[in-house]
């Protein structure tokens, strides 16, 4: 299998569509808009989008029954 290398054109659209998100969630994550932590950053948008959270606050959780 091939590795995948992002291009400039994968770089801005995950960066458009993390600064949507972050307009949704009201949050945004203090990871680097470009180069490796650019999709970790827009998943911890996401993760703050749909849970109220941030990425390390569901992962820090101990189960289901925490969750508000």
């Amino acid at each position: 299998m091939k590795k995948y290398n992002d291009s400039p054109v994968d770089w801005i659209f995950i960066a458009v569509f993390r600064q949507v998100m972050s307009g949704v969630a009201s949050w945004q994550s203090p990871l680097a808009f470009w180069g490796t932590e650019a999709y970790d950053g827009m998943l911890e948008v996401a993760h703050a989008q749909q849970w109220g959270r941030t990425l390390q606050e569901t992962e820090d959780m101990d189960g289901l029954g925490t969750f508000s």
